[in-house]
């Protein structure tokens, strides 16, 4: 795979405009943005004799979408990216988890990873973990009707909708934010694609 290849600048490219409206618009997407993706993903499968690998992936993503694992969006993003990436799509799906983990501590918590990453990548895996053990979810008191927090989930698992908010204005709840996952994503391929950092070669360094 060149990093400067035509494929990667496309999917680079749209994931861009998906992660802007993830931020945005409150996790929801252009749906047809996401499909013109999949349609050069489903062509790059068919030029590179991969449309069995691209469909199994497809079910896979499924299947784990069904299992509240992430959102619709990525049951297509993600066998483009498998496919075009081949077995470095593992290194990326290992740094938008770390990231994932990090953001959840907070921002400058992730730089620092970040730049341990660049270091060394095994510590940046102890380290996000370590976040986990340091992050803590905070009491939310619900003082207005905050919109904001439609979609998100108690920590009980209780999705939160407009019946919870009003039900629970003045009250103290605690609430685990969901993240946007396409940012996450995005960043982690630019990483793949444009910088040396690979988990995967510190497993397998003849590849």
């Amino acid at each position: 795979m060149s990093n400067f290849d035509i494929f990667s600048i496309i999917y680079l490219s749209i994931l861009a405009i998906l992660s802007y409206y993830d931020i945005k618009n409150n996790k929801n997407v252009p749906d047809f943005l996401v499909w013109f993706m999949y349609g050069i993903g489903i062509y790059q499968a068919f030029i590179t004799d991969s449309l069995v690998y691209i469909v199994i992936y497809t079910l896979l993503a499924y299947l784990l979408y069904k299992l509240n694992v992430f959102g619709d969006a990525e049951v297509l993003i993600l066998p483009v990216l498998a496919i075009h990436l081949n077995i470095y799509f593992i290194d990326v799906l290992i740094i938008s988890s770390i990231l994932a983990i990090s953001v959840s501590y907070s921002i400058s918590y992730t730089i620092f990873v970040l730049i341990v990453m660049f270091l060394n990548p095994f510590f940046s895996i102890l380290l996000s973990y370590l976040g986990i053990i340091l992050f803590k979810d905070k009491l939310y008191e619900i003082k207005k009707v905050d919109y904001n927090l439609i979609g998100e989930v108690t920590i009980d698992g209780k999705l939160i909708d407009k019946e919870y908010v009003y039900n629970n204005l003045g009250k103290q709840v605690i609430i685990k934010k969901t993240l946007p996952f396409l940012p996450i994503l995005l960043v982690a391929l630019v990483l793949v694609i444009y910088t040396k950092i690979s988990f995967l070669k510190l497993l397998l360094p003849h590849i």
